[in-house]
C-alpha cells in the first residue's frame, strides 16, 4: 500500500485530510481477530448502516483506503478508541449531500419469470 504513508504524512505534518476529505462524521466497524466471521460481519453491519443513512438523507460511502490507514497508524487506532485486540474491516463516511438530485436516470426494468419446482408426478 505505497499510498498510505504519504497519505499519513499529509495528515499528521500538514491537517490535510486525504482519507475521509473532510466528511463530518465516520463509522468504524472493528470485530475482535479472533472472530470467526469478523469481516463478513462488519461489512454487512455497514452496508445496513449505509442504507439507514441513506434513508435519512445522509450521504454515505464507504472508504476502502480508511480502514488499512486507521490499522497502520496507532495514533489514529488510539483516537478512534479501537482496541488493541480489535481489527478494523469497513469504514463508512456520511454526511448531508452538497447536491440533490430531483429524477433518477430512466430504467427498463426487467420483468421476473418464476419457475415452479417439478414434483415427482411430473416425472
Amino acid at each position: 500500500m505505497p499510498l498510505l504513508d504519504p497519505w499519513l504524512k499529509l495528515y499528521h505534518e500538514e491537517g490535510i485530510d486525504c482519507v475521509t476529505w473532510g466528511a463530518p462524521a465516520m463509522l468504524l466497524f472493528h470485530v475482535a481477530k479472533s472472530a470467526a466471521a469478523g469481516e463478513t460481519d462488519c461489512v454487512i453491519a455497514s452496508t445496513y448502516a449505509m442504507l439507514e443513512a441513506e434513508a435519512m438523507g445522509l450521504g454515505s460511502i464507504m472508504l476502502g483506503m480508511a480502514n488499512s490507514t486507521v490499522e497502520r497508524d496507532a495514533d489514529l487506532r488510539a483516537e478512534f478508541a479501537i482496541p488493541a485486540d480489535n481489527q478494523i474491516f469497513s469504514v463508512l463516511a456520511l454526511g448531508y449531500p452538497a447536491h440533490s438530485f430531483r429524477r433518477s436516470i430512466p430504467r427498463n426494468f426487467r420483468s421476473v419469470h418464476w419457475v415452479d419446482e417439478a414434483t415427482e408426478e411430473d416425472a
